[in-house]
């Protein structure tokens, strides 16, 4: 969806720093939020102990004054320069940068449960991968800090490039596809995606596809690969780009709609930027956007069948019971981390439940960006309250975080878009209620 903006290292105390949380997660609806790490201070030497407790205090605060709901989108970046003075912007040495990768890696580690995404960050202008003051963007350096970076950050976590010609030409000449996507343990590449600082501001999107000879080039590539990693981003301009008045301006309604379902878009800077923003609202694609960002499962329809039986050879009593859910994800993308699925069981007189796992990751098995796709699950139940406890039953799809500690909150499971099957207090989808 949209995000909002944080400094996870401003607060001093962790009430104010939770009352920030729990303001954009329970009284605005964010979901995602970016902070930048501003490591300014530390181009020539390390990170101080200080400013680590800061940025962990600043992230516990995210995940106790969040409820579960909120997500950082973290980016690392020694400068962040206004206007033209982009080309002056310093960063640090390659040593510099691995050492200060090298002392985030434990914040990466413990705090993934509430980490979205990672991007790469910490070379030249805002961490963008251009205008580096020490060589930071030759060959050899991008390839360094990339391979420390995606060491670093937890191998369920992705890290986003921010230039698609860094992706085909320096490390994958071909897109990653369905076969290694989702294979665990996810290779480097199925961990890595794509995020654009200015898109739809002119042709190149401001160089992000510069050279514009090979714009289709990367366009295929993006097309093909984001089907199975992050992609997000910000505007930064309205297009004046296109002004023989034929072709409509990119970041108008139509261009932007197209581009961010072909690029599986995931999230945007809901304030930047603000003239495109609030040409989308004017021009009535707004709530398009916000609906379509990211994933959106739709419920079509379920079956569910329960059969009792008794098990030869033992005589034990079991239950067989069989669910078909066909599912539409709405939305532009598939979720981007981890997500298992499970279904509930609970007898409507005494609650007595049974939770049964049907998959540990849903991305490879729910539908696609746009597609539709049945999902089937058989199974056999044996000493169990559904066995002893004869009844009607209430079936609940239970999509939760896989963090131990996240688990159990219902701001940070899966909510189907369906009207009158979220469960408030327990972030349950109810799929119906069947005899037992």
């Amino acid at each position: 969806g949209f995000y909002a903006h944080v400094d996870l290292v401003e607060y001093d105390d962790a009430e104010s720093a939770e009352d920030w949380a729990r303001q954009l997660a329970v009284d605005q609806g964010y979901r995602l939020a970016f902070s930048y790490v501003r490591l300014d201070d530390y181009r020539a030497s390390a990170i101080p102990t200080a400013t680590l407790n800061k940025l962990r205090a600043g992230l516990a605060a995210v995940r106790d004054g969040g409820e579960g709901g909120l997500k950082i989108i973290m980016k690392c970046s020694y400068n962040f320069p206004t206007g033209s003075d982009y080309m002056n912007a310093q960063d640090a040495s390659i040593d510099r940068v691995l050492q200060h990768i090298k002392q985030l890696a434990p914040i990466y580690d413990a705090y993934s449960d509430v980490i979205a995404i990672v991007q790469a960050g910490y070379v030249g202008a805002w961490g963008e991968w251009h205008s580096s003051s020490n060589d930071l963007t030759s060959e050899a350096n991008k390839r360094r800090i990339y391979d420390a970076l995606i060491a670093a950050v937890p191998a369920d976590r992705m890290v986003q490039l921010r230039y698609p010609f860094d992706l085909m030409d320096v490390f994958y000449p071909a897109p990653v596809e369905s076969e290694q996507a989702y294979n665990l343990p996810q290779t480097p590449q199925a961990r890595t995606g794509f995020h654009n600082d200015c898109f739809l501001a002119s042709d190149t999107d401001s160089g992000t596809y510069w050279p514009i000879e090979r714009r289709d080039e990367a366009y295929n590539y993006l097309t093909s690969m984001t089907q199975y990693v992050a992609v997000g981003g910000e505007t930064c301009a309205i297009d004046d780009t296109s002004g023989d008045g034929e072709t409509p301006p990119r970041t108008d309604c139509p261009v932007a709609l197209k581009e961010l379902e072909l690029f599986h878009w995931s999230y945007l800077n809901e304030y930047y930027h603000p003239d495109v923003i609030q040409q989308w609202r004017d021009q009535g694609c707004y709530n398009t956007i916000a609906r379509k960002l990211g994933y959106r499962y739709h419920l079509k329809s379920v079956l569910i069948r329960a059969r009792r039986f008794t098990k030869i050879g033992t005589g034990d009593e079991a239950v067989r019971l069989k669910v078909r859910m066909v599912i539409k994800n709405n939305g532009w993308a598939v979720p981007f981390n981890p997500r298992p699925a499970y279904l509930v069981v609970v007898h409507q007189e005494t609650n007595a439940a049974v939770t049964i796992a049907l998959t540990d990751d849903i991305r490879p098995v729910f539908p696609a960006a746009g597609r539709t796709k049945a999902f089937r699950s058989v199974s056999t139940l044996v000493d169990s309250q559904v066995v002893g406890e004869r009844g009607l039953y209430e079936l609940y799809l239970h999509l939760p975080d896989p963090a131990p500690g996240l688990a159990t909150q219902p701001s940070a499971s899966i909510r189907l878009a369906n009207k009158e099957v979220w469960q408030q207090d327990n972030g349950h989808n109810l799929l119906g209620e069947i005899t037992i």
